[in-house]
């Protein structure tokens, strides 16, 4: 699969979440953090790995627990794996706000219903 979702990415989209729910720039979280603001954008678009004290400096910042940041991420696999699409729908489903998820939801929901009516 081309467009595996990484790890890097999924965390990367959590932290921009969590910052815009506080309503704080990536110069506030920098500074909060004690990191550059372009460090925030970089990792936030998963353009750069976080390292474990970046990582540390800007969970606590954000007061978030790891437990809510990792949660419900699923391992990247390989395709010979039966689960590797429901990976894949999972880890996209995460890189959206709760509100976009609810959609992809209703969604979902609209096109299983059409689909029975065939």
């Amino acid at each position: 699969m081309k467009d595996k979702i990484k790890l890097r990415h999924i965390i990367g989209e959590r932290i921009k979440n969590e910052r815009k729910q506080k309503g704080w720039t990536q110069e506030r979280l920098a500074e909060k953090s004690n990191t550059h603001p372009t460090y925030i954008g970089k990792m936030e678009r998963g353009d750069k790995s976080a390292t474990l004290d970046s990582l540390e400096k800007v969970v606590n910042a954000l007061e978030l627990k790891y437990v809510e940041l990792f949660k419900d991420i699923q391992p990247t696999t390989d395709k010979d794996n039966k689960n590797h699409v429901l990976y894949e729908i999972i880890n996209k489903l995460n890189l959206l706000s709760l509100q976009d998820q609810k959609a992809a939801l209703e969604l979902f929901e609209f096109i299983f219903k059409w689909k029975k009516k065939k």
